[in-house]
C-alpha cells in the first residue's frame, strides 16, 4: 500500500490544491509505478485527469479506485465518476454511480444534487423533483437546489411548484441571475398555455396531437413569439415525454427570450447613458445571438461613432462581420484598428488570425497565432488553427507538431487526431498516422461516410486527405514506388476507393 506520507502522493496533493493538475498527474503516475493498485493515488489521479479533460481516463482511475479501496474511498470515487459521466452524458450510468454514493452516505447531500440533474438531463423530472427535495430537506437554503427544482417544475408543467421555488430562490438570493427571468417566464407560460378543458360550442384552435404541437411551435419561433411556442412545446411533451425535439425547443425558445430581454436591457441602458459603449456592444452581441447580425452592425457603427478609440467596439464590429455576415475582408480593417488601440486584446487577435487565414495571409496568420500562444497559453483551439495554417502552408512537420501539441492540451479530440493523420501521412509515417486514423473512426464514425462522399471543399476530411497524399507524392517522389503497397494498404483502410 502506498504511504500516506509517500513524498510524491503528498505532493500531488499539494499540486492538486494549487491547480496544478499536470504536475500532480506526473507524481501520481510514478506513485503507482512504485505502488500499483492503490486505491488513494487512482482516486487522486482521475481528479487530475477530469481536470485536464481527459474524461475516459478519469473514469478508469476511479474504477480502479472503486475496486480496491475503502468505503469512504469508494463513496467518493463513485460520486466522482457519476459526475464525468453527466458530463459524458452517460446519464444512466451517472444515475447508477451517484444512486451507490447515496446508499453508502446517505448523509450527505452532494450526490442526490448531482443525480438530480443526471435525471434532469435524461428527461426524468419527477427523479429530479424528488432528489432535490431530499436536498432541501438536509439544507433549506441551497439557493441552486431552489432553483434547479423550479426549472424541472417548469418542464412538468407545474407552474405553481416553479414560480414558489423560483420565488423562495429570490428570496435568498435577491440577485439570482436566472430566477427572477425563470419566475416571470413561468408566469407569462402558465397564463397562455392551454389546459382547460373546451366548453361546448367553444372555437377551440388547439393542437390534437404531438405533430400539430411541434408545427405551431416551430411556427411560434419562427414569428419570435418565444413564449407561445414554449407552449406548445411544453404541449407536444403532453403527447412524448421524452421528446427530444421538444426539449431542445422549450431550450432554444428561453435562450431567444433571455437574448430579447438583454438586448432590451441594453437599449433603456443607451437611452439613460448614451455614451455607454458597453451597452453597444451588449445589445450587438444579443442581437447577433437572435440571427440579426445586420442590426447588430448598424449599433456597433453607432458605438464607433460615439467612441471611436473604444478597441471593443472595433473587435466586435470585424468579429460580426467575420463571423456572422461572411466577411473576412470587410472584417480585416475593424480587427487591425482594434489591435492598434490595444495590442493585447485578445478576441481581436483571435479573429485576426482566423481572417488572414481565411483570406490566405498564412505567414500573417501564423504570427498572430505565436503571439496568442503567450496571451492564452493552454488555449484548446490555437494548435488546431495554427496547425490547419501551416497545412495550408504546406509545412507538414510544424503542422504536425502543432496537432500534437493540442492532443496534450485535449487527449481524444477526433479532430485533432484527424488532421495529425493525415500530416503524418503526409510525411510518410505510415504506421502513426494509422493509429491515429483507426482513433479518429472510434470517436467520430461519420468520417468514413464523408471521406466516400464527392465533395472535395476546402476543409473537408476528403480534401485533407488528398491534399496530404499528393504532398507526399510531391516532396518524396523517390519513396512512392518503395513503399507503394504501404502506400495501398492505408488507403483502403481509410478509404477504399482512393486506393485504387
Amino acid at each position: 500500500m502506498l504511504p500516506p506520507d509517500h513524498p510524491a502522493y503528498r505532493q500531488a496533493l499539494i499540486c492538486l490544491e494549487r491547480d496544478r493538475p499536470e504536475d500532480a498527474l506526473e507524481l501520481l503516475t510514478e506513485a503507482l509505478e512504485a505502488h500499483p493498485g492503490n486505491a488513494c493515488a487512482h482516486l487522486q489521479r482521475g481528479k487530475a485527469l477530469g481536470a485536464l479533460g481527459d474524461l475516459v481516463g478519469a473514469a478508469e482511475d476511479y474504477a480502479a479506485a472503486i475496486a480496491t479501496g475503502d468505503l469512504e474511498t469508494a463513496y467518493e470515487a463513485r460520486f466522482r465518476r457519476g459526475l464525468v459521466f453527466t458530463e459524458q452524458l452517460l446519464l444512466a450510468e451517472a444515475g447508477q454511480d451517484l444512486g451507490y454514493a447515496i446508499a453508502l452516505r446517505p448523509d450527505r447531500m452532494g450526490p442526490h444534487h448531482h443525480r438530480g440533474w443526471a435525471r434532469f438531463l435524461a428527461g426524468d423530472l419527477q427523479g429530479a423533483v424528488e432528489d432535490y427535495t431530499e436536498v432541501l430537506r438536509k439544507r433549506a437554503d441551497h439557493v441552486a437546489t431552489w432553483f434547479l427544482r423550479g426549472r424541472a417544475r417548469l418542464d412538468q408543467e407545474d407552474f405553481d411548484g416553479a414560480m414558489a421555488d423560483f420565488l423562495v430562490a429570490l428570496v435568498l438570493e435577491p440577485d439570482h441571475p436566472e430566477a427572477s427571468f425563470h419566475f416571470q417566464l413561468a408566469s407569462e407560460v402558465a397564463s397562455r398555455h392551454e389546459r382547460r378543458a373546451p366548453e361546448p360550442g367553444d372555437d377551440d384552435d388547439r393542437p390534437a396531437d404531438w405533430a400539430a404541437f411541434m408545427a405551431r411551435a416551430e411556427a411560434r419561433r419562427a414569428a419570435s413569439d418565444h413564449v407561445g411556442a414554449i407552449a406548445d412545446f411544453y404541449g407536444a411533451l403532453r403527447h412524448r415525454i421524452h421528446c427530444p425535439q421538444a426539449r431542445m425547443g422549450v431550450a432554444l425558445a428561453r435562450e431567444a427570450l433571455k437574448h430579447e430581454a438583454s438586448a432590451r436591457v441594453a437599449a433603456e441602458r443607451i437611452g439613460q447613458v448614451p455614451n455607454d459603449t458597453r451597452a453597444f456592444v451588449r445589445r450587438a452581441d444579443a442581437l447577433r445571438r437572435l440571427g440579426k447580425p445586420e442590426e447588430a452592425c448598424a449599433v456597433l457603427l453607432t458605438a464607433r461613432r460615439v467612441d471611436p478609440r473604444d478597441p471593443d467596439v472595433h473587435a466586435e464590429l470585424g468579429i460580426t462581420l467575420a463571423c456572422w455576415l461572411s466577411d473576412p475582408a470587410g472584417a480585416l480593417p475593424h480587427l487591425d484598428e482594434a489591435l492598434r488601440l490595444e495590442p493585447n486584446h485578445v478576441e481581436a487577435r483571435r479573429h485576426r488570425a482566423l481572417v488572414r487565414r481565411e483570406l490566405g495571409r498564412l505567414k500573417e496568420a501564423i504570427a498572430d497565432f505565436d503571439m496568442l500562444e503567450h496571451l492564452i497559453p493552454g488555449d484548446r483551439t490555437l494548435h488546431l488553427n495554427r496547425g490547419s495554417a501551416h497545412e495550408q502552408a504546406g509545412d507538414w512537420e510544424a503542422a504536425e507538431r502543432d496537432f500534437s501539441l493540442g492532443l496534450r492540451v485535449v487527449q481524444d479530440h477526433e479532430g485533432l487526431l484527424w488532421k495529425r493523420a493525415c500530416a503524418r501521412l503526409a510525411l510518410g509515417r505510415y504506421a502513426e498516422a494509422r493509429a491515429d486514423l483507426e482513433r479518429a473512426f472510434t470517436l467520430r464514425p461519420d468520417l468514413a461516410r464523408q471521406l466516400a462522399g464527392e465533395g472535395q471543399a476546402a476543409g473537408t476530411p476528403r480534401a485533407d486527405l488528398e491534399r496530404a497524399i499528393g504532398a507526399f507524392s510531391r516532396l518524396r517522389p523517390d519513396a512512392i514506388a518503395d513503399q507503394a503497397a504501404d502506400l495501398r494498404a492505408l488507403l483502403a483502410f481509410v478509404h477504399p476507393p482512393l486506393a485504387s
